[in-house]
């Protein structure tokens, strides 16, 4: 995981609502996609699975990578 600048002021996207397994925020900076505790273990099988490279190699899906957690998470959901 890669350590990033910590922001405490997110809005809920207006699409996010449609995700079952976490929500996107944006800060003014950047766009966060959090996933839930209870979706956890299956984000951490996809991604042992070596799905999500072959969907990047293939262009599929954009380029992402995991941060820790925030010091102030987003709003509840």
């Amino acid at each position: 995981m890669v350590s990033e600048k910590r922001s405490k002021d997110y809005t809920i996207c207006s699409g996010s609502f449609r995700d079952p397994a976490g929500r996107v925020f944006d800060d003014g900076e950047r766009i966060v996609r959090s996933v839930l505790v209870s979706y956890g273990d299956t984000w951490d099988n996809i991604v042992a699975t070596g799905l999500f490279d072959t969907l990047l190699a293939k262009r599929f899906i954009p380029s992402f990578h995991e941060i820790e957690p925030l010091e102030s998470s987003p709003p509840p959901t």
